[in-house]
């Protein structure tokens, strides 16, 4: 099985999240706020981990191209940053 390696969420990378999502729906370095993030069903801690960024909803109008581009732009920058993607409850 090939195994892979990803790199962390720097600042650099959060700031251009907030380029394409509008940095209002980033949470990035702000632990108290990203602790309700760190499991889903199972609240027990020894499962829960901490995201390095949270991707807020976007709530933006239909008609603002910025939005409906986010998630084509956010997921093919991804590769670029080798970083991992965990999507959650669409």
């Amino acid at each position: 099985m090939k195994e892979y390696s990803y790199n962390p969420v720097t600042p650099d990378i959060a700031a251009e999240v907030g380029e394409i999502c509008g940095p209002d729906n980033v949470l990035y370095d702000q632990p108290d706020k990203l602790e309700r993030y760190a499991h889903d069903q199972v609240s027990e801690k020894k499962y829960a981990h901490l995201p390095e960024l949270w991707l807020t909803s976007i709530r933006r109008r239909l008609s603002d191209s910025h939005c409906l581009d986010s998630p084509i732009s956010l997921r093919s920058s991804t590769g670029s940053w080798r970083t991992s993607v965990t999507p959650r409850g669409c």
